[in-house]
């Protein structure tokens, strides 16, 4: 479903109600029979809703067109109102495909809402942030396959009829409803196009345009030649120094002379003590990674004795895509030194496209976390990919301190201790997939004791005043090399963000608020809050719901500030805003959590979807939390989160709707925690124990079609507003629980 905020009243009053409803999401993908949540304003008193499932014409070009009267046949829905803010609405029993939603009052039809038309979150090229001509671009979102059909990419730019690429690209990716890939024509003009997706549903209404975030609004993709590197080879000469660092060395101020190029070595093992710098565009390539070792015996140090990463990117003297050279591996092995005092590798202060492609990147056995150093090391850096990789170290990848984003990490191998990636702070758009994680020792070898309160794995964070965003993780396996039982540590974590404000609003103008209360002040370390493209949210009072990006520059001390659009429902002194940075559009869709018994989504978390996965292990309690609270000075909430069609396995497995912790909410504060969850299609195999937890203080939830679920807890639902259908018990027998008399839930066949 694309983002449509659509006025549902053409004109007029009705039921008492001071302004006509307003749609601000639904919740998809939703298959026939199943039920729609859908989230807006002015829904309390909803007047008569049907629902018409598109025809599948022939779509035509973008851009898309409106639905006509009459041309589709409509079905009455007993739509069921969750509060003024959400609704549930099913959807009859029919073929799958796009759906419109109207609602009917005095006469008068409201403008339909598309439902699975194809949603866009972000868009990725072989380039990284730009795709070029038979190169490809992968797309990201929901709702991009409903089915066998194939979807269609158009790309249009101004004056110009759209190019329309009607097959994805398997060979790229496998690709699954959430995430495709498009070859793109040899002969595509390099320029600036406007992107559209069509699923194969819905004929010309069914087209959906990409506008997303990148550090400020993005509605276009770059196609664009690549920068050709230079391709003169220099070979490794074996006399031309008195050591290994030596001849390398050499070889490298010859590739530097050379403006760049390929440095070739040979089979054999080279040894090292010295750091070894690349210069730009220039790729190290061996003779295959069981062929070629670059194997250090000692510490890389720095004149001043301290340790540096042992391969990296040489400064550069003038601006050329960044401060530091960027260079590629390929067909090799690098190899630490046992008292490895820094990384294998480092990618930082560059933009331009590079690659490691089948190296290998081992690191020696390291204790514990304190000894630890990555094998691969990120920092302020895009345009990357990783693939065909084996990284062996206690941190298989990091991405810290500063902004990292265009990441593709597809068809690697990862022997791990302490974590897979770790993620720090401002990182977007990456694609993590196919990926083999393996964790080697014990949890005790690795130091993680009870004690410690351990978080390996991967963390997608977004400390401080950072914003992390798009991360497409799927057709990952994770396992274990040692029989031990698992560990209650965790998998995966999202550890919060920062946040700028939460209070009320004085006034509100089109794109221009201003607050009651200065935002807060910066951290210990001078960050500000909050940093542009964080999401401003109205949490509650008039324009529950919605949110937008913050543009100001400045957001630390400040009382008036300025989003990326107007409101479709302006607040006013009953609202509740709150400013976060933005943590969220993440897509986990089927990967098998062989060694995850914590799989967690922390505060201020936005638009994450879990699909398709196999959840649980032997020996293991495993859970699955979402958490809300008032950390870092603001309220951080969870909104748009879905738990869909996962295998439930293993031994035990809890799914937690909203965790509450780290504070409490204000005794004026009458709003909702969280809002906009949905848990359907998960079933339980074998005897595995699976129970879920309803939220407490959530505006609108869908609990529907969980199957062999042996228990539903209702205890803290007080507060919530959600609906309860078709789930079974562990006799796979209808479940029916007693709800509080307070729950506001509704239980329905």
């Amino acid at each position: 479903m694309r983002w449509l905020v659509a006025l549902l009243f053409a004109a007029g009053l009705a039921l008492g109600q001071a302004e006509p409803p307003r749609v601000f999401w639904v919740s998809q993908p939703v298959r026939s029979g199943q039920t729609v949540l859908v989230q807006g304003a002015g829904l309390a008193g909803l007047p008569l809703a049907t629902v018409a499932r598109l025809t599948d014409s022939e779509p035509g070009q973008p851009p898309a067109v409106p639905l006509a009267a009459g041309e589709q046949t409509w079905w009455p829905s007993s739509a069921r109102a969750l509060g003024d803010a959400a609704a549930a609405v099913p959807l009859p029993r029919m073929a799958e495909g796009l759906w419109a939603l109207r609602w009917r009052l005095r006469g008068t039809w409201s403008t339909p809402v598309l439902i699975n038309a194809p949603e866009l979150w972000f868009v990725q090229g072989d380039q990284g942030d730009t795709a070029s001509p038979g190169g490809w671009l992968g797309v990201f979102g929901t709702c991009l396959r409903l089915d066998e059909r194939s979807p269609m990419l158009a790309l249009a730019a101004d004056g110009q009829p759209p190019r329309l690429v009607r097959a994805a690209a398997p060979e790229i990716g496998r690709g699954t409803a959430y995430g495709c890939y498009f070859r793109l024509p040899a002969d595509l003009a390099p320029g600036r196009y406007a992107l559209y997706v069509h699923n194969g549903h819905g004929g010309p209404a069914g087209w959906t345009r990409f506008q997303g975030w990148d550090h400020g609004p993005l509605d276009t993709v770059t196609i664009a030649a690549p920068t050709a590197w230079p391709t003169t080879e220099f070979a490794y000469d074996a006399a031309a120094g008195a050591d290994d660092d030596a001849r390398l060395a050499a070889l490298a101020q010859r590739a530097q002379a050379s403006g760049g190029g390929v440095m070739v070595l040979p089979a054999t093992t080279l040894h090292l003590t010295r750091p070894l710098r690349l210069p730009q565009r220039t790729l190290l390539r061996g003779a295959g990674r069981e062929r070629t070792t670059l194997a250090w015996t000692a510490d890389a140090t720095a004149p001043d004795g301290k340790p540096v990463p042992l391969i990296a990117g040489a400064d550069l003297p003038r601006d050329d895509g960044g401060r530091r050279a960027s260079f590629s591996l390929q067909d090799l092995t690098v190899r630490g030194a046992p008292t490895l005092g820094e990384c294998l590798v480092e990618r930082s202060q560059t933009t331009v496209p590079a690659h490691l492609t089948r190296v290998a990147l081992i690191a020696q056995r390291q204790r514990n976390e304190q000894e630890a150093r990555p094998a691969l090391r990120l920092n302020s850096t895009r345009n990357f990919t990783v693939t065909d990789c084996d990284l062996d170290s206690f941190w298989c990848i990091t991405v810290q301190y500063a902004s990292a984003s265009y990441l593709r990490i597809a068809g690697n191998r990862l022997r791990w201790r302490g974590a897979t990636m770790n993620s720090l702070r401002d990182h977007q758009n990456v694609i993590f997939e196919d990926n083999a994680l393996t964790m080697a020792g014990t949890f005790r070898d690795n130091g993680y004791t009870p004690e410690q309160n351990p978080n390996p794995g991967l963390w997608w964070d977004a400390f401080d005043s950072s914003n992390v965003r798009d991360l497409y993780y799927a057709h990952n396996t994770s396992g274990r090399e040692e029989a031990e039982p698992p560990h209650t540590c965790i998998g995966i974590t999202f550890d919060g963000n920062g946040a700028a404000y939460f209070g009320r609003v004085a006034a509100a103008d089109g794109t221009h608020l201003t607050l009651a209360a200065p935002t807060n002040a910066g951290d210990r370390y001078n960050h500000p809050p909050c940093q542009p493209g964080a999401f401003v949210r109205i949490v509650a009072g008039r324009g529950l719901g919605q949110w937008r990006h913050l543009v100001s520059p400045k957001t630390t001390q400040v009382t008036d500030i300025e989003v990326d659009r107007p409101w479709d429902v302006a607040p006013d002194a009953t609202s509740w805003l709150a400013i976060n940075g933005f943590q969220g559009r993440a897509l986990f869709v089927e990967n098998d959590f062989g060694n995850e018994p914590c799989l967690q989504t922390y505060f201020g978390s936005h638009d994450v979807i879990w699909a398709g996965n196999k959840m649980g292990l032997a020996g293991q309690r495993t859970t699955v939390p979402v958490w809300y609270g008032t950390i870092a000075g603001g309220m951080q909430s969870d909104w748009h989160y879905q738990v869909l069609d996962n295998e439930i396995r293993g031994d035990s497995v809890d799914l937690v709707s909203v965790n509450a912790n780290f504070g409490k909410l204000p005794e004026d504060y009458a709003g909702p925690a969280s809002l906009g969850h949905v848990y359907r299609g998960n079933w339980a195999t074998g005897a595995t124990r699976f129970g879920l937890s309803l939220p407490s203080r959530m505006a609108g939830f869908v609990v529907e079609g969980n199957r062999r679920l042996t228990e539903l807890r209702t205890k803290d639902v007080a507060g919530s507003l959600g609906l309860l259908i078709g789930n079974t018990d562990a006799t796979d027998q209808p479940l029916r629980p007693t709800l509080p008399a307070d729950s506001g839930v509704t239980l329905a066949d």
